[in-house]
């Protein structure tokens, strides 16, 4: 039982670090882009948005990953207490 929570348990701990990964280096750009570039008020309020899009966007997925990983987690636990 401890095997197989485990396995199941670290693969949605690695699914939620590669969305957390993959929104940080588009933020990062973003960001590089507000702090290097000469860019209108209007061209800045966008990339700001962007980047708060981004963040509910991770926050959903990551809600998403721990829904799965709970009701996976919820039936493994089921299947060993039988």
């Amino acid at each position: 039982f401890d095997a197989a929570y485990t396995l199941i348990d670290s693969q949605f701990e690695r699914e939620l670090a590669l969305e957390q990964r993959k929104t940080i280096a588009l933020n990062d750009q973003l960001k590089a882009r507000l702090a290097n570039e000469q860019l209108t008020a209007d061209a800045r309020d966008r990339i700001n948005q962007e980047i708060a899009r981004n963040e509910a966007k991770l926050l959903e997925k990551e809600n998403d990953i721990e829904k799965k990983r709970f009701l996976c987690l919820k039936r493994v636990k089921n299947y060993y207490d039988i």
